[in-house]
């Protein structure tokens, strides 16, 4: 595939970008503190991270190992994408939880914020994808410093979610 620097940007934007985490992260710390809101997204982000570095660096294993065809995968991760593509558009009718608690804690960071909101399964397809398709290491290299470059912008974007949004 022939993505340049400006592509593989933009399609991380989209896929590991801050805005759907960051609507929900700033519902589920309406009432929290400045110190907890930071220690959530300090952690919504790690975990973001440590999850897609490991699809850059273990997806083509994974790959080899269940033996899944580059063409397969992205059939799937284009099924995907279409899946909630029409739940987006059509809505879903998931009945309402119960309340419980509404004080925040950092539970919230690994689920639901960091996966699948940040780490979404179309920005992990894609990862997957792309690196399995990568030629060289100087592209590998590339695309971990555009994840990188993604999640230290999600951080920031957290940050400011309550006076942004």
């Amino acid at each position: 595939m022939d993505f340049g620097i400006v592509d593989l940007f933009v399609i991380f934007l989209i896929t590991l970008g801050p805005l759907k985490s960051a609507i929900v992260y700033v519902t589920l710390t309406a009432d929290a503190d400045a110190g907890l809101r930071r220690s959530i997204a300090i952690r919504t982000v790690l975990t973001a991270t440590v999850v897609a570095l490991l699809f850059v660096i273990a997806g083509e294993f994974l790959l080899d190992a269940f033996h899944v065809s580059i063409p397969a995968l992205k059939l799937g991760g284009g099924l995907i994408l279409v899946l909630f593509a029409l739940e987006m558009v059509l809505g879903s009718k998931s009945q309402e939880a119960p309340k419980t608690d509404s004080a925040a804690s950092t539970n919230i960071a690994v689920y639901p914020l960091a996966m699948p909101l940040m780490a979404t399964p179309q920005g992990l397809v894609a990862i997957v994808t792309l690196t399995a398709a990568a030629p060289g290491t100087s592209e590998l290299v590339l695309m971990i410093g555009l994840i990188l470059g993604i999640m230290a912008f999600n951080f920031i974007f957290l940050l400011g979610a309550h006076r942004i949004l």
